[in-house]
């Protein structure tokens, strides 16, 4: 019996010891394990707003789903405010675009590269030695902000996911925009899943990529 008993405690430890040690990795061996060396075909998809109005029968007011603008009088003001909270998530879709990227993932001690020759998509450099993201046609390098943990499918992924997030701001005509990079694994369909945000003379471009 004690034998018995010496053995589950041995047991119990080992699990305990692999539980925390993986709670220990390095965040950029974590990245290494999402983005493996190879050919990696992704659906690209954008965010898709459907800008639509909704009526209050009381006084025919309208709510703008896309805005988040509300137009409301004293008397209806809470009613439409639980009306906006309950159908705003209806208001953003993702929308998949008619081609497909190819991305050569090249993964090394110092670098991981996303390499393509389509212009449609940006190649990326992960420096593992800074933690930073070079991001084509972005001059300044993407510094990292924080490791992303999402325990739920209520998003537009209808999946739990955990990643990665880079970003940088840059002054133009004296306001501030931010470029930014997500990778990160979907959970559910064990799916890397990419999205960039830059900006172009003040006009934002977001994608996602999301591997087949």
């Amino acid at each position: 019996m004690k034998r018995l008993l010496v053995i589950f405690l041995l047991f119990c430890t080992t699990v305990s010891q692999q539980k925390n040690n993986y709670a220990n990795v390095d965040p950029l061996e974590k990245l290494k394990n999402i983005l493996l060396s190879g050919e990696h075909k992704f659906n690209v998809f954008e965010l898709s707003k459907e800008k639509y109005f909704a009526e209050n029968k009381l006084n025919n007011t309208s709510v703008d789903l896309e805005t988040s603008k509300i137009i409301l009088s004293n008397e209806n003001s809470a009613a439409l405010q639980r009306f906006f909270k309950e159908n705003q998530k209806n208001g953003s879709t993702l929308k998949q675009l008619d081609y497909t990227i190819n991305y050569n993932i090249i993964n090394s001690n110092s670098n991981i590269i996303l390499d393509n020759n389509d212009n449609r998509a940006p190649k990326l450099t992960i420096n593992l030695l800074t933690n930073e993201i070079k991001l084509q046609n972005v001059s300044n390098y993407l510094t990292f902000k924080k490791e992303i943990s999402v325990n739920n499918s209520d998003n537009i992924f209808n999946s739990e996911w955990s990643g990665f997030y880079w970003e940088n701001d840059v002054l133009l005509e004296k306001r501030i925009y931010r470029n930014s990079v997500t990778v990160g694994v979907l959970k559910n369909q064990k799916k890397i899943y990419i999205k960039v945000t830059t900006y172009k003379n003040k006009d934002k471009k977001t994608f996602f990529f999301i591997s087949v």
